[in-house]
């Protein structure tokens, strides 16, 4: 504590007993100066000190809360209606307060009015006005800033945490929010209840932290915090002997949550309440096909809030709920189609786990028998429930997930060219680009181009894409925050680092809050693509600490997880930038064995390997059995032109030029450089990629050409 936080602290203790026996008008400087400790002070001192009579008052008031006793603890707020609760109880020590030491806050509020005539002399005078007073910036410093302003800011440290752990209930809040929204609070608690001594102090409370809601909380979180509230509301009043009713209410919360929130964890609790009652319901009735249809449409969506949290077995399980409900009493069209959808949702889940090929089967069947299903015998879309727009709906839907699986399992080629139609197909059905199920096509299309070498373009998409979902869908949802990780990712394949660790650390995808409410599995992607950032920044050791704390994270109990895979070649990337080549080998053999029982991510594999290789030139330089294996994976399904396959071109030329075959290494090389359009109507490298830059360069030293027939001569005349 400095000095002048001493000073204040004795003022206010000094202030605080001679108020409290005196009435305002008859306090005077000598009175509270002979009080501070130890043995009196002159009130020229004191006025020195405090400047003013406001400040005076209020260290007094200060010093008076700070020495109230302490309210009972309040548990942890889970709901809207818990962190109202939360600030109301807040707010309530603030009234009980008042009504302890109404005496002292009467003189508080005469005396936080008064302006001194010196003051009013300088506020009317021609001559410039005098600095305001420096203060210490702590808790004495800051209630005697604010009182110098005529407001009252002494209940602020005590309502900050709470504000900042009721916020923190359904939105991440910004530094210093919960502290500007406790100043505002504070000095409008003193005003109400001191203006109202009598009232009822529950009901002020309570009618403060709602104002404290819908002034900082519902802008900081969404419109969507009102409708929330009042959904549980409903919950709350449904909670009584019929089951029926409260299934409804529940399911309200739970698709409120899931499509209008960033909850996703408690969009999963509350759908797996939801399955639990549905459940229970169907033991009573087992032939009510409204219940049945009820709890197929719960178990779905509790899968898809499961899939976003990631809880992957989880959903998996929920998913096979919903098909194995739909049998009886649904017609076959019905049933074909619920079977569709849990094969869809089925096939995400295995995307999800790192299981691309298996994915894109699945997904490809659940297109074809959709289609096949939901058209009539002259070709047009059929649905008995929700016309042609719904089976077109859940066609683009299976499309768009078959679009991201062939490209996940390195057919990068035909992954671009199925993103391309979905959004040409939903830009034609929505009348355009700037919606929400339109951007989300973009951003696929942006995802298949950063897999397929063009990050440039992908860059555009998603950043056009993003700007969108940001208008309108949850700032701090899921979806949002997707796209920030994936941004990330583009600028760490333009080698542009910095760029990547400014879109993270700008959004809270990283941040404990989103692990907790929004995904722990993104949040912990956006870790690794952190680290790789700050490795690209060169800061090793950073970089290396947080990729072995992902690896060691709670949530990573399976060696197979592709996102303890991905952290694990990340960290050899790491040690290969560091010069460690034996531990980033020791730690791919690891990554290598894991891969092997699933024998499905072909690009992931392909990654192994090429690092692998680099690792053991760096060893011994025999990186052939590594390179060779990379060349296997194009026979067994990775295009020939997937980026990973060209950087081991690109390396396996690079050591071809060390060892003196300039001939061989020019051919690859060359196939490297060609400009030519594959099947996606684009050249292999997009413009920009440093891998095109790199092997161009190279092209350059061995004197060849880049095969490039394309015409780079402007044309000046007509």
């Amino acid at each position: 504590m400095s000095g002048q936080e001493k000073r204040l602290e004795a003022i206010g203790a000094a202030a605080a007993t001679v108020l409290r026996r005196s009435e305002y008008h008859l306090v005077r400087a000598e009175d509270v100066a002979a009080e501070v400790p130890p043995g009196g002070r002159s009130a020229v001192w004191l006025y020195n000190e405090v400047k003013s009579r406001r400040v005076l008052v209020a260290l007094a008031l200060h010093h008076a809360f700070t020495t109230f006793p302490a309210p009972a603890p309040w548990g942890r707020a889970r709901t809207v209606t818990d962190l109202r609760a939360l600030a109301t109880h807040s707010l309530l020590h603030v009234a009980r307060f008042h009504l302890a030491e109404r005496a002292l806050v009467t003189q508080v509020g005469l005396g936080i009015g008064d302006i001194a005539n010196s003051e009013k002399r300088s506020r009317t005078s021609t001559a410039a006005r005098p600095a305001k007073p420096a203060w210490s910036d702590g808790p004495w410093g800051r209630v005697a800033a604010a009182a110098w302003n005529g407001r009252i800011n002494a209940y602020a440290a005590h309502l900050a945490p709470t504000l900042h752990a009721a916020a923190s209930t359904v939105s991440p809040a910004p530094a210093a929010w919960a502290e500007q929204c406790a100043d505002r609070l504070s000095d409008l608690a003193f005003r109400a209840f001191t203006g109202d001594p009598d009232g009822p102090a529950e009901r002020q409370a309570a009618a403060l932290a709602s104002h404290w809601f819908e002034r900082d909380l519902v802008p900081l979180a969404g419109d969507w915090v009102d409708d929330l509230a009042a959904a549980e509301r409903v919950v709350a009043l449904a909670d009584g002997d019929d089951p029926r009713r409260k299934a409804a209410a529940v399911g309200i919360t739970a698709r409120l949550l899931l499509g209008r929130t960033p909850l996703a964890a408690r969009a999963a609790r509350a759908g797996g309440l939801l399955v639990d009652l549905l459940v229970d319901l169907l033991e009573q009735a087992p032939q009510d096909a409204a219940t049945v249809r009820d709890l197929v449409d719960a178990a779905s969506r509790h899968g898809l809030a499961l899939l976003r949290v990631g809880d992957l077995a989880e959903a998996g399980d929920a998913f096979r709920l919903s098909a194995d409900l739909a049998g009886e009493p649904f017609t076959d069209h019905d049933k074909a189609a619920y079977l569709a959808r849990a094969r869809h949702n089925l096939g995400e889940t295995l995307l999800e786990a790192g299981r691309p090929c298996a994915a894109a089967g699945d997904l490809e069947r659940a297109y074809l028998e959709r289609a096949y299903r939901e058209r009539d015998e002259d070709g047009h879309d059929k649905d008995d429930r929700g016309g042609d727009d719904a089976a077109w709906r859940r066609r683009t839907l299976t499309a768009q997930a078959h679009a991201r699986a062939v490209s996940a399992c390195g057919r990068v080629v035909e992954g671009v060219r199925l993103a391309e139609e979905v959004l040409h197909d939903r830009r034609a059905k929505l009348g355009g680009l700037d919606n929400a199920n339109s951007a989300s096509a973009r951003v696929t299309l942006a995802e298949t181009l950063l897999a397929a070498g063009h990050p440039s373009e992908a860059r555009y998409h998603l950043s056009e894409a993003h700007l969108h979902r940001l208008e309108l869908l949850p700032r701090h949802g899921y979806q949002t925050q997707y796209d920030v990780v994936k941004l990330a990712e583009i600028e760490l394949e333009l080698e542009a680092p910095e760029a990547a660790l400014r879109h993270l650390d700008e959004s809270c995808v990283t941040s404990e809050w989103f692990e907790v409410h929004g995904s722990h599995r993104l949040a912990e992607d956006a870790r690794r693509v952190h680290a790789l950032a700050l490795a690209g920044t060169g800061d090793l050791a950073a970089a290396e600490h947080a990729l072995r704390a992902l690896l060691a994270s709670p949530h990573r109990t399976s060696g197979d997880d592709p996102v303890a895979l991905a952290a694990g070649r990340a960290l050899a990337r790491v040690l290969l930038l560091g010069g460690d080549a034996q531990a980033a080998a020791e730690q791919l053999h690891r990554v290598r064995d894991a891969e092997r029982a699933i024998a499905d991510d072909l690009p992931g594999q392909a990654e192994t390997l090429l690092l692998l290789a680099r690792a053991a030139c760096s060893l011994d330089g025999a990186p052939a059995p590594h390179a060779d294996a990379v060349a296997a994976l194009a026979r067994a399904g990775l295009d020939p032109c997937h980026p990973r396959a060209l950087a081991a071109q690109y390396d396996h030329a690079v050591r071809l030029i060390g060892h003196g075959d300039l001939d061989t290494a020019a051919r690859l090389v060359r196939t490297l450089t060609r400009r030519e359009h594959l099947a996606h109507d684009r050249p292999a490298l997009g413009d920009g990629h440093p891998l095109l830059s790199k092997a161009l360069t190279l092209a350059a030293r061995l004197g060849t050409t880049s095969g490039n027939d394309r015409n780079d001569q402007p044309w000046d005349e007509a």
